[in-house]
């Protein structure tokens, strides 16, 4: 690989939604939804992710419970879920959680594109899921766990999580979900430790993160994919979505 390792390359990856190798594609009355994977249960970080074009319309899974935590970053346009455990709509800029055992109703007003995060990664979820139904078991649904947005305006308090960046915690402990969402808002150049494997969804401005000898960039609706610790940098006025596995504190 002109010089570097496939085990150096693996430490930290850069997407853009030019980069999936394949989507997966079906239509419903003329909609078309497409979700093209980019971080699956071959990275061994328990985390899967990808990018995804929504069309305008609806899409009824009411009868298809998600068997794993997700979140979407919705990179352009916006997109509405409803279910019994709960109903939210995100826009542009910002982010839904929706939590294992998720069924429902998905509603886009005008075609939308967004980043998606999951753990477990999804292939693992689902073949797990369809060995659990053969033996009669429902998907769990933590009784915590409530369908939401993640956005500044949700966020209960601001920390520092480094000299120049803020961040405020989206998705906790307490949340029944295995993983830790944060926002991170950089008030001036400067960096911030990233510890463990994680995703960083790039809303505004852009980013270098470093694990080990390698460095990758990514701009607004990129991702960059960690599988061990890393540092990320970057200039005033860029805001990420950081979503990391096993849960942790993003803040100091």
């Amino acid at each position: 690989m002109s010089g570097e390792s496939m085990a150096e390359a693996a430490r930290v990856r850069a997407f853009t939604d030019q980069d999936p190798a394949e989507w997966t594609r079906w239509e419903n009355d003329g909609q078309e939804v497409a979700i093209g994977e980019v971080v699956g249960e071959a990275d061994a970080a328990g985390l899967g992710a990808g990018f995804a074009r929504f069309g305008a319309g609806v899409l009824d899974e009411a009868a298809s419970p998600i068997p794993y935590d997700e979140v979407f970053v919705i990179t352009s346009g916006a997109l509405t879920v409803r279910s019994a455990l709960g109903d939210a709509t995100a826009r542009a800029g910002e982010a839904l959680f929706l939590p294992r055992g998720t069924a429902g109703e998905y509603r886009a007003e005008a075609d939308t594109a967004y980043v998606c995060v999951a753990h477990p990664p999804y292939a693992r979820a689902w073949r797990e899921r369809a060995a659990a139904a053969e033996r009669g078991e429902d998907v769990p649904v933590d009784p915590r766990a409530r369908l939401r947005r993640l956005a500044g305006a949700d966020v209960a308090s601001w920390a520092r999580a480094g000299a120049a960046v803020r961040a405020g915690e989206l998705v906790g402990a307490g949340d029944g979900s295995a993983l830790g969402v944060a926002l991170l808002r950089w008030d001036a150049a400067g960096s911030v430790p990233v510890e463990g494997a994680a995703v960083l969804a790039v809303v505004r401005g852009a980013v270098a993160v470093r694990a080990g000898s390698r460095r990758v960039e990514a701009g607004a609706g990129g991702l960059v994919h960690l599988a061990e610790d890393g540092v990320c940098e970057a200039r005033a006025g860029t805001e990420l979505v950081a979503v990391g596995h096993p849960h942790r504190r993003w803040t100091g």
